[in-house]
């Protein structure tokens, strides 16, 4: 069964979208299958990785086809795009709008990684909300500033 850990933090700025891809990268040298969750639509993971948008987590979590796009040897990576700023939107409403991304994660071509690393946006949003609900694990990047620890409070409040 796969690890599942989130990057997350309400600050941006932070380090989320270069911890998650270093690790990941970390991970993946180290023989781990890994999968990346970009899940920001400002989609900066993606285009660290692979510089182009493809059928990715929007479409995923809409039920619709999507690519697990292999960008080395144990490292694949389920883009995100722009179109993840509708989703909050369309799934206003919805019974499961906060554990789509749990309930695809059990899906049985996810099973083949050792971890998943979902990097978030810099909110509090459905689709943080959507990585928090499907993560067994969660990492707080923060600087050593005032705002930061702010985020990190808001952040803390959501969870419980």
């Amino acid at each position: 069964m796969s690890k599942v850990i989130s990057f997350s933090n309400q600050k941006g700025g932070v380090g989320k979208t270069t911890t998650s891809r270093e690790i990941g990268l970390y991970l993946a040298f180290n023989g781990y299958k890994t999968l990346l969750i970009d899940s920001d639509s400002q989609a900066n993971l993606t285009k660290s990785l692979i510089g182009e948008e493809l059928s990715g987590l929007y479409e995923a979590l809409k039920g619709e086809d999507y690519v697990l796009k292999e960008v080395k040897e144990n490292l694949c990576l389920l883009s995100g795009s722009i179109k993840l700023s509708l989703l909050g939107k369309s799934l206003i409403g919805e019974i499961d709008a906060y554990t789509r991304l749990r309930e695809l994660l059990k899906e049985d071509i996810f099973n083949e990684f050792a971890y998943i690393i979902i990097d978030t946006p810099p909110s509090l949003g459905i689709l943080t909300i959507n990585a928090l609900t499907a993560s067994e694990h969660l990492v707080i990047p923060m600087s050593p500033a005032l705002y930061s620890m702010q985020g990190t409070n808001d952040l803390m409040n959501t969870i419980s």
